[in-house]
């Protein structure tokens, strides 16, 4: 078992002009033959810009002069079924609140702000071929009803799914390589479309990560 605690300023940003701090933490469990964990994580606090205060980078959604509490969780863990199968997953939800008045303002959205909520869960299944490949596959799909989490990437109203096929081959001792394909589509308000430059609403990648360890 296993604990952490932190104060940061800001949430997930280089410079941040609010003068709250926000609280993030984690518990964790091992077995005692490392073939199981499961991580509990979370961060929360007040999150905004105040419109008289210097910038924020990157920048936040809204604009108050109160505090606009947000918040985080997520629950995710890995198993080994036996020497060669293992599998993983993960569920998370977060909320930014909003106190809906008028000085409180959604700069996509506009003043009057009432909050907005998201959560996600995803799963992977992985075989071990041999020592040094394995082949793995994922399914995910995050909910965002009012198009709020994956901002300034998408302001897209409804719920994104995905499968990705890949493997891992480890080239030599420092050199691992992962090529992976991947489908993506998305469900929800009719005029929105993610994907392809804000033409589409599905796509296919296919790409290839070469990990070099020092």
């Amino acid at each position: 078992m296993g604990g952490e605690l932190g104060i940061v300023q800001g949430w997930n940003n280089l410079r941040d002009n609010n003068d709250r701090k926000s609280v993030l933490g984690a518990l964790r469990w091992r077995s005692a033959d490392m073939q199981a964990w499961i991580d509990y994580e979370f961060i929360a606090g007040d999150e905004q810009n105040k419109a008289t205060d210097d910038i924020q980078a990157p920048t936040s959604r809204l604009i108050s002069s109160s505090g606009q509490f947000k918040q985080q969780h997520s629950l995710n863990g890995w198993f080994a079924l036996d020497k060669q199968w293992s599998i993983g997953a993960e569920v998370l939800y977060g909320r930014q609140d909003g106190d809906g008045k008028p000085g409180t303002f959604d700069i996509v959205t506009g003043p009057g702000f009432s909050g907005a909520h998201w959560w996600g869960v995803n799963s992977s299944l992985t075989y071990q071929y041999r020592q040094d490949l394995a082949f793995s596959a994922r399914a995910e799909h995050f909910s965002d009803p009012q198009g709020f989490a994956l901002f300034p990437v998408s302001v897209a109203h409804g719920a994104f799914d995905g499968i990705t096929l890949g493997l891992r081959y480890e080239a030599t001792r420092n050199l691992s390589l992962r090529p992976e394909i991947r489908y993506d589509w998305f469900t929800g308000d009719a005029d929105d479309r993610p994907f392809g430059n804000g033409r589409k609403r599905q796509q296919a990648t296919a790409t290839v990560q070469a990990l070099y360890y020092f």
